[in-house]
């Protein structure tokens, strides 16, 4: 009952704001500028999310901010990141990925082997943890000059996240869609550790 109520409450804020339930505590911090529209940018970019409003150029944030606004931005997104680590308390996989062993993963305790391009298109999320990666970049690690049908990156996250699942690999959620622009890996960067992903990328080749 009390998670129906919350959910209608929810969806009441999402009406009343025009906006997804990710960009709700956004709207709670009452920052002028932060409209309805510059939120659903923000969302299509991958910047709703604490870590990667820490990491996104000044500029970016001052488009739609005044200097003041910024700070106060960044201060939340500190205080929303430093919480979040420090209550954390659900275990959730760790990745690594050794250039020594390439198509070789580890998540937690769990070790999987994976076919090159699944591996190539993992390696190249794992070097930005928390960031959207975006379509151009992943084509080119994961196929170089070949020239494939788009939609093949997306056959490939649904085949390498069905395959980690398969190992018994916790993986939801662990790659995210951002639509347009791009594939995020939804862990921490100190979650990640994938030695050199240049020398790993030029192992698997």
């Amino acid at each position: 009952y009390s998670r129906f109520v919350q959910a209608l409450k929810t969806l009441s804020r999402r009406l009343a704001h025009g906006v997804e339930a990710e960009a709700l505590p956004f709207c709670a911090l009452g920052l002028d500028g932060l409209t309805r529209n510059v939120l659903r940018d923000w969302q299509d970019a991958g910047l709703l999310c604490p870590t990667a409003l820490l990491k996104a150029p000044t500029s970016t944030l001052e488009n739609v901010l005044d200097a003041d606004g910024v700070k106060a931005l960044r201060r939340w997104a500190r205080k929303m990141t430093q919480a979040a680590h420090k209550h954390r308390t659900d275990p959730e996989p760790r990745l690594q990925l050794d250039p020594q062993r390439p198509g070789e993963v580890r998540i937690g305790d769990t070790v999987a082997t994976l076919q090159e391009k699944q591996y190539r298109l993992l390696l190249t999320l794992a070097a930005r943890p928390g960031e959207c990666v975006p379509y151009e970049e992943i084509y080119r690690a994961v196929w170089g000059d070949s020239i494939v049908e788009p939609n093949q990156m997306h056959v490939q996250k649904r085949q390498l996240l069905r395959h980690l699942e398969q190992m018994g690999c916790p993986v939801k959620p662990l790659i995210k869609t951002v639509p347009k622009h791009g594939f995020m890996l939804m862990l921490r960067p100190d979650e990640v550790n994938c030695g050199a992903p240049e020398k790993a990328l030029r192992k698997a080749s």
